[in-house]
């Protein structure tokens, strides 16, 4: 008490109302894409509009959110000024090839919050096409090769990771999981020795890709964080024993 009162009798001031410093916007998204015909999309973001120097929240000027020529509106907004999106839909694979991407560049262009000087603009992105045929692949085989190529041009990723789980056809019992927290490799051999004998039930491959995108510095008034995970599944099998010449 006597701290306060040598304060106030000399003149100072303690303003206990606004305890907020200056805080960055901030989106956080993620683009889940399910690969198929049709393939599967959902997106879910949040936007935090930050505050300004003096603490005070600032304004979101545009909360229209648009991703693959999509406008995308808020599904909710809490008492603080988040917003919250959130949509699901299919697309067909582009150019009217089974195995092709549901787009040929895709393009996400955050919501406007003002105060921000160095607003992010627009992020492109690139497609992921799977290799075709594994289906197809009926006959015994030593190994099993995936191939999941990504157009980079459109838009390198920051940081790529991967992860591929093999699971039995009948029961859905996982034989083999790998993953990495680097970018995969032009092409995934996966040997079906590693498959012990279960691969005569046959197989179902799932491969995830992680694609990670910032496009603003931390030191920004507005950051950005945008996840895009591919998954591709393939059906393959079941093997059938080699005929043998017994009893020729």
């Amino acid at each position: 008490m006597w701290v306060g009162a040598l304060l106030l009798a000399g003149g100072c001031s303690v303003d206990l109302t606004e305890p907020y410093a200056q805080a960055p916007a901030v989106l956080s998204a993620q683009l889940t894409i399910e690969a198929g015909a049709p393939h599967h999309l959902r997106f879910d973001g949040q936007l935090n509009p930050g505050r300004e120097a003096n603490g005070t929240r600032r304004t979101v000027g545009g909360e229209v959110l648009s991703l693959l020529g999509r406008s995308l509106e808020p599904v909710d907004r809490t008492s603080d000024g988040v917003r919250r999106y959130e949509q699901e839909w299919t697309a067909e694979p582009v150019g009217g090839v089974t195995e092709g991407p549901p787009f040929q560049q895709g393009v996400l262009t955050p919501p406007g919050v003002t105060g921000t000087g160095d607003f992010p603009g627009e992020l492109t992105f690139a497609p992921c096409t799977p290799s075709p045929g594994l289906a197809d692949t009926l006959a015994p085989v030593d190994t099993l090769t995936l191939r999941v190529a990504c157009d980079e041009k459109a838009g390198r990723p920051t940081q790529a990771a991967w992860a591929l789980e093999a699971r039995r056809a009948d029961t859905g019992g996982v034989l083999l999981r790998l993953s990495s927290n680097a970018p995969p490799p032009s092409l995934i051999r996966l040997p079906m020795e590693w498959l012990d004998e279960d691969a005569a039930v046959g197989l179902e491959l799932e491969l995830t890709l992680i694609h990670l995108y910032g496009w603003s510095t931390p030191d920004r008034d507005y950051r950005t964080s945008f996840n895009i995970r591919w998954i591709h599944r393939w059906s393959v099998g079941p093997f059938e024993p080699e005929e043998t010449d017994e009893g020729a």
